[in-house]
C-alpha cells in the first residue's frame, strides 16, 4: 500500500435492525452534511503492585468501544424514528419508554426480536471499504432536533460495543473475537 492523501467523499448511512422492527432490511437512514467522526475508545487498566510504587508493572487490555457522531441533512424520518425506538429498547411508539433496566441485547443474537442493537453502515463512493458497526445504538444526548424555519440538520451520536450475545461467560472467552466494526456491509 502506498502513502497517499485519504479523502473519503460524501457519506451515506444505512441501518439494519432486528427482524421484527421496521428496519429489518438494510435501510437508508440518510446523507451526512459533513464528515462523520468515528472515535475508538481503547480501554486499558493499570495493574497495581505495591513493590512498583505508583508505576504499573503491566497494563490490561479491557476491550474497546466506538463513538460515531454525524450530522444528517437529507434523511428518512421513518427510519430515524425506528432507530430512536430501538435505542429505547424497542419502544412501542416514538417518544415512549420501555421498563427501566431493559437489556438492549436481550441476551439474544444479532437481529433477534429481543436484540435492539442496530447494524450501523457507512458507505462512501470514494472509499472502497465501508464501515459496519455490528451492535450500535443512539446514545447519551443522541439527537437534537432544531424546530424552526431553516433546514433541519439532525446531529446523531451512536455508540458501538463488542456485544457477545447469549452467554457473556462462554467458558471465560466470550469477548475474544467479538467485533466492534469491520469493513463489510450488512446484507
Amino acid at each position: 500500500m502506498t502513502r497517499a492523501f485519504k479523502i473519503n467523499g460524501a457519506a451515506l448511512v444505512k441501518v439494519k435492525g432486528n427482524i421484527s422492527c421496521p428496519i429489518a432490511a438494510l435501510s437508508e437512514l440518510g446523507l451526512a452534511q459533513d464528515a462523520i467522526d468515528v472515535t475508538f475508545e481503547l480501554r486499558h487498566k493499570d495493574l497495581k503492585v505495591d513493590a512498583w510504587g505508583e508505576a504499573p508493572p503491566d497494563v490490561q487490555m479491557m476491550l474497546a468501544t466506538a463513538t460515531i457522531t454525524m450530522n444528517l441533512i437529507h434523511y428518512y424520518q421513518d427510519v430515524l424514528a425506528a432507530c430512536i425506538r430501538e435505542a429505547c429498547g424497542g419502544a412501542s411508539a416514538e417518544g415512549t419508554m420501555p421498563r427501566a433496566g431493559l437489556l438492549m441485547g436481550g441476551n439474544a443474537v444479532r437481529f433477534d426480536p429481543l436484540n435492539h442493537y442496530i447494524g450501523l453502515n457507512i458507505l462512501s463512493p470514494v472509499e472502497a471499504l465501508p464501515w459496519r458497526f455490528f451492535t450500535a445504538y443512539l446514545s447519551g444526548n443522541a439527537m437534537r432536533v432544531p424546530i424552526g424555519t431553516e433546514r433541519k440538520v439532525i446531529p446523531l451520536t451512536w455508540r458501538a460495543i463488542p456485544y457477545g450475545g447469549v452467554d457473556p461467560w462462554s467458558t471465560g472467552l466470550a469477548s475474544e473475537g467479538q467485533p466492534v466494526y469491520d469493513r463489510t456491509l450488512d446484507t
